[in-house]
């Protein structure tokens, strides 16, 4: 049996120092995770089920390492709408390692470099990049919340065809508050690891940069014996039952405000309440939903997010710059 996770991570939008601003780029994020408008090259589907090519998708996500400043501040950000638009970059050395430090201090603390999870990018056909680095697969889920005081949570425990909802609780708190959506998780694959010490478990099974880079400096300094579930996203080329995961995305550089989405939203496609408008920082689990079920809340998801005028990401691209 599936289960369907309402997954609330920080929705607020990156700010910017006047050095960054200046510079045009925001360095890598040390401190708490939060949220960027990107945009990049990639795919999305159309109408007729067909992969399309985009120069300027633009999609809310999560990008820990350095960015370029494309656009803003925008003084107009009303509502949920972005300040800025950042390209995802990824500096690396002539060795291939990163360029920002994998820690500083500050007030005493040591702050490693932010992981970027869940992470959308990286499946790059040969039409868009020949960088084979990239041409690795699909969606990665692989740490968020899944370990809690030292033991595993629900989440290292989901069955292939769930889906995890990933987004930000907006106006908080308050009568009319809603989930807003930035990327439906479909899981296929899946392997089980340690943080500490990491027993080379996702050898194989991730590429060696998304390990290096993109897993987290802070997860390997977790306490002894983190128990975590790599997941990989269902995607259009391997689907499950049908499904795939994707990014409510736009294809013309354009902004947008997130998918918004209540509980009504999704009334009559299971006996429990899948969506609460308020959550809060911890995950909201529905249990043993069937695979016939889960296909039509899957559909469901699809139809808000074309009825909010966007599109299905699937692929999505950042860009290497070698120093």
């Amino acid at each position: 049996m599936c289960t369907f996770v309402q997954f609330t991570h920080p929705g607020r939008e990156h700010n910017l120092t006047d050095s960054e601003l200046q510079k045009k780029q925001k360095e890598w994020n040390y401190y708490r995770h939060q949220r960027k408008f990107l945009q990049t090259k990639g795919q999305y589907i159309n109408e007729q089920g067909k992969l399309i090519t985009s120069d300027k998708l633009t999609f809310w996500g999560e990008w820990e390492p350095d960015s370029n400043i494309l656009s803003g501040p925008n003084q107009n950000n009303q509502g949920d709408y972005p300040k800025y638009i950042h390209e995802p970059v990824l500096l690396l050395n002539q060795c291939g390692t990163p360029i920002a430090n994998n820690s500083i201090v500050k007030s005493s603390a040591i702050c490693y470099r932010k992981n970027t999870d869940p992470f959308v990018f990286g499946y790059t056909p040969s039409n868009i990049s020949k960088d084979k680095i990239l041409q690795h697969g699909c969606f990665f889920y692989s740490n968020c919340k899944q370990n809690r005081k030292g033991k595993p949570t629900f989440l290292t425990n989901l069955d292939l065809g769930s889906i995890i909802l990933f987004g930000s609780t907006i106006h908080q708190n308050k009568p009319n508050a809603y989930f807003a959506v930035d990327t439906v998780f479909v899981v296929d694959e899946f392997r089980d690891y340690y943080t500490n010490p990491y027993n080379k478990a996702l050898s194989g099974f991730v590429p060696d940069i998304y390990i290096n880079t993109f897993l987290g400096d802070d997860l390997f300094q977790s306490k002894p014996g983190g128990q975590c579930r790599c997941y990989k996203g269902a995607s259009p080329e391997n689907r499950v039952e049908g499904m795939y995961s994707f990014v409510p995305c736009k294809a013309d550089g354009t902004t947008f405000e997130r998918v918004k989405l209540r509980q009504k939203d999704l009334d009559g496609l299971c006996d429990n309440t899948l969506i609460t408008n308020n959550l809060n920082t911890m995950p909201k689990r529905t249990k043993n939903i069937s695979v016939d079920d889960m296909k039509k809340i899957w559909n469901r998801l699809r139809d808000i997010t074309k009825k909010q005028g966007l599109l299905e990401g699937v692929y999505f691209t950042y860009k290497i710059d070698i120093h």
